[in-house]
């Protein structure tokens, strides 16, 4: 019999019996045919088509497994797989007729042990009481691997990427069949297991040989693949098997890269995007004509957009500037924080028109702020939205207007004047919006010689960098900076300074059925009321002072704490406003505990809105990444720090911390104590992002 007569047979046949037939000891390949299209799907009996819809079972999950149903499940999609790759090998023999004698017949050894892998699931299937085509078949694997144009796709699709994967199911199932009982799936599996070591092991020599000459494995592999395919999918969602990668043949760099490689297998992803000089842009307008961010701005940018990109889901993807090193990224995967799929911005700062990302349909852009930059880099990417639109839609003056402290001065005059009695002095905690320079002079008076110090605001800046104390006996010392920053945002808030007992941070998303709140996070800023520290605790108020616990939560014998208005007032003021400028995303308002003149505690429940992220709200997503009941704390070290505490540098700093207090994980892999440099700390210039996890809340909180 010819090789292309048996092929013919194992792709067309209706039934399963001739499909998995051996062929005949002797194959020649003396007429391998001309090339022959892929057809729309492999012949098969009428139950056992590939169909997109149908009654399919949810994938069992490892402790259901001891009933004997759930593991014939298993085997049915096992057996599918198994299947279709046997009618790809044979679809491979046909379409290729030219491809070297050698490799032809290496895939009819290999379609025979498909065969053999294919009746085994099926015997042991039906002894566990499932009929094959009981469940709809995914067809997932023939329209990937189907349209290949060459063998070096075959190979690169089939040997490189699923049967890859399933070094990873097959090793983990077998073990899982064994602690359920089950030695007989146990012993299928692990002769199924040895079998795929040699496929990818076949695989790989092929890629080797046809490959682009000069390209390293993993660069050739990666580039190799299309979407929907990538290196995701050449690994299981299972215990990441190294050692039979190794017996296969693979390289240490090539295990290592796909290990901790992150890109959807199906779903959608949103698209991040880290941008810190955002206030500073939109300060200048809503095309943030003439702004040059500072060098030391652009430097804290490059070494933050890495702790940022752990905002993104893992099946997400980040924009970044610079590609993160192999070793931090392997660093931060072995610690539970993987990094999402990155793409490199091109020179022009814009994503590389030949780029994956510009083929790709987009769930939703999730930028650290809106602002002209944003709009800039993300504006290309609009049309592969689910409904494509204009970049004006998400970026426009009404959502300008909402990062100015203008707006922020609004709502919290509303937000008092429905949850005090008190309302001159709280209309003096809210201060005054000037407009101009006279304003300006005129208003510190107004305060009535009550506080000895003042805080003019400008309506754009982050974290208290467009701050200015001065004492109130002496405007003259605020006069220049007021009138530079009126000419160029236009306003300038003037309030009370007040010596704060407790920073916090309330977080809230707003998506299309409203408002959800996220939750609390602490704060810790300097003298200037810039960002230090944000830490998260399982309870925000455990640990702290009881009369600042009872201020905020109550007495508990049906006093209303004061953290009750974030429930429903703030919410209620905010949606009225953000539904105004119809405005998706999230939400981060700063507020702090003071002590009046009388010494009773009081609350300022807002001191910005920020429709943005924070790094507050990067402490709360990080905190639900670590170990269940551990509290996190994410401070910001600068260089300048660093060398005050006697490190030479940025590096030595992190080594010295890594030292004295090493990350740890759970059995789980997950951050359960210790100190991790977020970003690269031989790379940072500036700053570093510190994660620090412990079981005590207290030792982080009165850090």
């Amino acid at each position: 019999m010819e090789i292309q007569e048996f092929a013919q047979r194992v792709l067309f046949a209706t039934s399963l019996e001739e499909k998995l037939a051996a062929a005949p000891e002797q194959l020649t390949d003396s007429t391998p045919g001309k090339p022959m299209d892929a057809p729309g799907g492999p012949g098969r009996p009428v139950e056992l088509r590939l169909l997109t819809g149908g009654e399919r079972a949810p994938f069992p999950a490892d402790p259901r497994l001891v009933d004997e149903e759930q593991r014939g499940i298993l085997l049915h999609f096992f057996a599918n797989h198994e299947l279709l790759a046997t009618e790809l090998m044979a679809l491979v023999l046909l379409k290729f007729p030219d491809a070297p004698k050698a490799f032809r017949r290496g895939i009819v050894r290999t379609l025979h042990e498909e065969q053999q892998h294919t009746r085994w699931y099926l015997r042991r299937m039906k002894e566990c009481g499932v009929r094959f085509g009981e469940f709809s078949l995914n067809r997932f694997f023939w329209d990937a691997i189907a349209p290949m144009e060459t063998p070096l796709d075959y190979v690169t699709r089939l040997s490189l990427t699923f049967e890859q994967a399933n070094l990873d199911y097959s090793r983990h199932y077998a073990e899982v069949m064994r602690q359920a009982g089950d030695s007989a799936t146990a012993r299928i599996l692990d002769q199924i297991h040895r079998d795929e070591i040699g496929h990818v092991g076949y695989g790989l020599r092929w890629f080797r040989k046809w490959k682009e000459s000069g390209t390293g494995d993993w660069d050739a592999y990666r580039n190799r693949l299309r979407f929907p395919l990538s290196p995701s999918r050449g690994k299981g969602n299972v215990p990441f098997n190294a050692e039979s990668r190794r017996r296969a043949g693979l390289d240490e760099l090539f295990i290592r890269e796909i290990e901790i490689f992150s890109r959807s297998k199906g779903r959608t992803p949103f698209v991040h995007w880290f941008c810190a000089e955002a206030e500073g842009e939109m300060a200048r307008g809503l095309d943030g004509s003439g702004f040059t961010p500072r060098a030391e701005v652009r430097a804290i940018t490059l070494d933050l957009e890495i702790p940022a990109a752990l905002l993104a889901h893992r099946d997400d993807l980040a924009l970044l500037r610079r590609s993160p090193s192999a070793e931090h990224r392997r660093r931060l995967h072995d610690h539970g924080l993987p990094l999402p799929d990155i793409e490199i911005l091109g020179a022009d700062g814009l994503p590389p028109t030949d780029g994956l990302l510009r083929e790709r349909r987009l769930r939703g852009f999730r930028p650290w702020a809106w602002s002209p930059g944003s709009a800039d880099v993300l504006g290309p990417l609009a049309a592969n939205l689910p409904r494509p639109a204009p970049v004006e839609t998400f970026w426009n003056e009404a959502v300008r207007s909402l990062f100015s402290k203008v707006t922020g001065h609004d709502l919290l005059t509303r937000l008092l004047s429905e949850t005090d009695t008190a309302s001159e002095t709280w209309a003096e905690a809210a201060g005054v919006v000037c407009r101009s320079i006279g304003e300006f002079q005129a208003a510190t008076p107004g305060f009535g010689g009550r506080h000895p110090w003042l805080v003019a605001k400008a309506p754009f800046g982050a974290a208290g960098q467009q701050n200015h104390r001065f004492p109130a006996s002496d405007p003259s010392r605020a006069t220049a900076w007021a009138t530079r920053i009126l000419k160029v945002q236009g306003a300038v808030i003037v309030q009370p300074w007040r010596e704060r007992v407790l920073d916090f941070s309330v977080h809230y998303d707003r998506g299309a059925e409203g408002i959800r709140r996220r939750g609390f996070v602490h704060l810790a800023n300097d003298r200037r009321g810039q960002f230090q520290a944000a830490t998260v605790i399982p309870k925000f108020c455990h640990g702290m002072n009881p009369e600042v616990a009872r201020f905020l939560m109550g007495d508990g014998r049906g006093s209303t704490g004061a953290l009750s208005l974030y429930d429903q007032v703030l919410p209620n003021l905010l949606e009225t406003r953000l539904a105004t400028a119809e405005y998706e995303g999230p939400i981060g308002i700063d507020a702090f505990v003071f002590r009046d003149g009388s010494g009773s505690l009081r609350l300022l429940p807002l001191v910005e809105m920020n429709p943005r992220f924070t790094m507050g709200r990067l402490a709360l997503e990080l905190h639900g990444k670590i170990a269940p009941g551990h509290s996190l704390r994410l401070e910001l070290i600068h260089r300048a720090a660093a060398m005050r505490s006697g490190a030479a540098n940025l590096p030595e700093w992190a080594e010295r911390r890594w030292k004295d207090d090493p990350a740890r994980i759970d059995h789980r892999r997950r951050l359960c104590g210790g100190t991790l440099c977020l970003n690269d700390p031989v790379e940072a210039r500036h700053v570093l992002a510190v994660a620090r996890v412990a079981k005590d809340s207290r030792q982080l909180l009165n850090a």
